[in-house]
């Protein structure tokens, strides 16, 4: 049963969410058209190339901890030595896992270089922007319930990265500079979340071999299931640049990055409400129909609106975004990627809200790593011809395939609820 102490928590966490999410949605209306005029067109595509390298990297540094380890932080959530022994374990996993990035990025910054066509040291600046996206514990936040620091924090880091933007990137050459405006605020933003922390009393002890070795094999399943994701979502712009160049990653990426900034106006009410479901759920130890139909009517309703208003005015968005240019192929791109919203909105639901408190984690792993095999097998017969169409509709089929997925898993468990109550009330 929900009390209004839970209520409350959950209003102020959307809340502060929601602000930060806003302003996530807002930042690329206001950066992208700048940055596609002031570096052009080429140098844009390759920013946003090595963007996707990084947000690709910080999966791998994750490792799924955002889930596994926030709902075992939302269990233990009133052992404060539970709680600061998770902490010290994930976050001594994911300071080893960016050590092994930078030794990646050290030995094969040439290969990278070539590959991807990145100017000098552009990798190097980017490990910045990497440790500032590691160093707050957002996860453990979000556990404990207490959202409201973490968010503001990363509000007032992302406002001023985007005025000193507006302030110092004045040309093509200024592209390296972009990796420090970036990582440095959200540098900063980590030190004082840890400082916080330290005054609650949650400190970072000296880590167990054997529970760091837990806490991998805990998120192994979500790990694998989040690059199984990145198989159809970022991994898509690195295959692009690497077959048609970066100002073809630059029509997909912007395309993307609206989809992105439109889907993330829904994470701050799963990101609040996951831990109460998670919590709920583990008590309840079963499917709770009443929960999955609130959020699946909610979800279904939010895409269908999104989807409406991104058909109705593609032009306009196009348009802004590339000062007027309306590229065939960059259209076609947009209209494909605008069914995404929707399908990831309900996927949302069925998965993270639903099967994964279940604890069905290995499920989530097969179904998105066949929606990640069967774009990778699209991207490569077809990105060569297709270009950023190719990618937006690998990423599409990708979408539609976890829907079908996990829409089958949920009748079955469903049904297998419904069998245990007839069952138990004979």
């Amino acid at each position: 049963m929900i009390i209004k102490k839970d209520i409350k928590k959950i209003i102020s966490n959307i809340t502060f969410l929601s602000a930060l999410q806003m302003f996530n949605y807002i930042m690329p209306f206001l950066l992208f058209p700048y940055l596609t005029k002031t570096l052009g067109t080429n140098n844009f595509g390759i920013w946003m190339l090595a963007l996707s390298v990084v947000q690709y990297l910080n999966i791998l540094i994750d490792y799924g901890f955002n889930l596994s380890a926030t709902k075992r932080i939302a269990i233990f959530k009133k052992d404060k030595e539970k709680v600061k022994e998770i902490f010290t374990n994930v976050m001594s996993v994911k300071f080893l896992f960016f050590a092994v990035c930078c030794c990646l990025i050290i030995f094969f910054d040439k290969d990278i270089n070539g590959l991807l066509h990145f100017p000098n040291n552009l990798m190097f600046e980017m490990l910045f922007f990497l440790f500032g996206l590691i160093i707050t514990p957002f996860w453990l936040f979000q556990g404990i319930e207490q959202l409201k620091v973490p968010t503001t924090l990363n509000l007032l880091a992302r406002l001023f990265s985007m005025i000193i933007t507006f302030t110092l990137v004045k040309k093509e050459n200024d592209l390296n500079l972009l990796p420090l405006i970036n990582g440095i605020p959200l540098i900063i933003t980590g030190i004082i979340s840890w400082f916080i922390l330290y005054r609650s009393e949650i400190r970072m002890g000296i880590p167990s071999l054997k529970q760091m070795k837990y806490e991998i094999k805990d998120g192994i399943d979500l790990f694998i299931s989040s690059i199984s994701v990145t198989l159809y979502t970022t991994l898509n712009s690195i295959l692009l640049g690497v077959v048609s160049g970066p100002q073809a990653v630059a029509y997909y990426s912007v395309c993307e990055k609206i989809i992105q900034a439109i889907k993330s106006m829904i994470t701050p009410i799963y990101q609040a409400t996951y831990p109460y479901v998670a919590k709920t759920l583990n008590n309840k130890q079963g499917f709770d129909k009443k929960i999955f139909n609130n959020l699946i009517i909610l979800s279904t309703f939010l895409g269908i609106m999104v989807l409406s208003g991104l058909i109705v005015f593609n032009d306009v968005i196009i348009g802004y975004f590339f000062d007027g240019e309306i590229v065939t192929s960059l259209k076609i791109t947009f209209i494909i990627m605008s069914f995404i919203p929707l399908l990831t909105f309900v996927n949302n639901t069925l998965f993270i809200q639903t099967l994964v408190p279940l604890g069905e984690y290995k499920y989530l792993r097969r179904a998105t790593l066949v929606a990640g095999v069967i774009n990778i097998l699209f991207v490569i017969l077809f990105t060569g011809q297709l270009h950023s169409v190719g990618s937006s509709i690998g990423y599409l089929l990708a979408e539609i395939s976890v829907f079908l997925l996990g829409s089958m898993k949920i009748y079955f468990v469903g049904r297998q609820t419904s069998e245990r109550g007839m069952t138990n009330g004979i």
